[in-house]
């Protein structure tokens, strides 16, 4: 099975403004749920007039089976952002140290009132025999739990003047 679900927010900036804050590398190494990586970077891989791929690596605590932290192991992942930068449409997925998990989804930015709407899809994919729906659901709980986390970083990068 698969796990679907969609999130959106409004933020009082123009859809311009608010593809740059979720383009900008600094907000998108705090895109990891503190105290779960033991390191991030942000690669740029293509930069077009109409086209941005960026690659968020990171250094990932491994997971124990019931879903808790082993900080003695980490391990790898990568999460790759194809934008459409006319559009302001990102296509995204994760890539871990295994092949049972799959993660995609998409980024949507859109003018909404006088401000930019942000709506992003997730689907999670767990090919474990027996556990895979109950693995599915634990992820996706743990990503709709941080996600006002993240959204509140954007609130306050986008509340902030810009330098001219």
């Amino acid at each position: 099975m698969t796990v679907t679900f969609r999130r959106s927010a409004v933020f009082d900036a123009s859809p311009d403004r608010l593809l740059s804050a979720v383009t900008d590398p600094e907000l998108l190494r705090k895109r990891v749920k503190p105290g779960t990586s033991a390191g991030t970077t942000v690669r740029e891989v293509v930069r077009e007039e109409a086209r941005l791929v960026q690659e968020l690596e990171s250094e990932d605590y491994a997971r124990t089976k019931t879903g808790g932290l082993d900080r003695s192991r980490t391990e790898r992942s990568v999460t790759r952002y194809e934008w459409d930068l006319v559009a302001r449409h990102c296509a995204w997925s994760w890539k871990g140290g295994f092949d049972w998990v799959r993660l995609t989804g998409t980024i949507d930015i859109r003018a909404s009132g006088t401000g930019a709407e942000l709506s992003s899809s997730f689907e999670i994919e767990a090919k474990i025999p027996l556990i895979g729906r109950m693995v599915e659901r634990m992820m996706a709980s743990e990503i709709e739990q941080d996600l006002p986390r993240y959204e509140a970083l954007f609130a306050a990068e986008l509340s902030r003047p810009r330098a001219e």
